[in-house]
């Protein structure tokens, strides 16, 4: 899990945020590194499968959850094991309890996934 920082140049800080049964909530985006920057990553193509997935899900539970999912080229240790990636919550904007409800949320959404598999 990480933050993102969405920062304008005039030093403002963005918070990406949806809302969710009536609570404000960080925006979730998932990251994927890929073999893209020449390094060894066999497993790229399945960890963004899984993205996919749990970007589908996403969609279908908390349709404003998600941003789109960010593909890299560099694999960010991703390439150690199948399954890896990284989830941005929000930005240095959001707050500690948008950020903590949208943890929730996502956590309903692996639940769904992991159980469907």
């Amino acid at each position: 899990m990480h933050r993102d920082a969405i920062i304008r140049d005039s030093g403002e800080k963005i918070k990406p945020v949806a809302s969710i049964a009536g609570e404000s909530c960080a925006q979730l985006m998932l990251v994927v590194g890929s073999n893209a920057s020449g390094s060894n990553h066999p497993n790229w193509q399945e960890n963004l499968a899984l993205a996919a997935k749990l970007q589908a899900k996403g969609k279908e539970m908390y349709p404003s959850l998600f941003r789109p999912i960010n593909l890299r080229t560099s694999p960010f240790n991703q390439n150690l094991s199948k399954g890896y990636m990284l989830l941005e919550v929000g930005s240095c904007g959001n707050s500690l309890d948008e950020a903590k409800r949208s943890g929730r949320d996502f956590a309903a959404v692996l639940a769904k996934v992991i159980k469907s598999e």
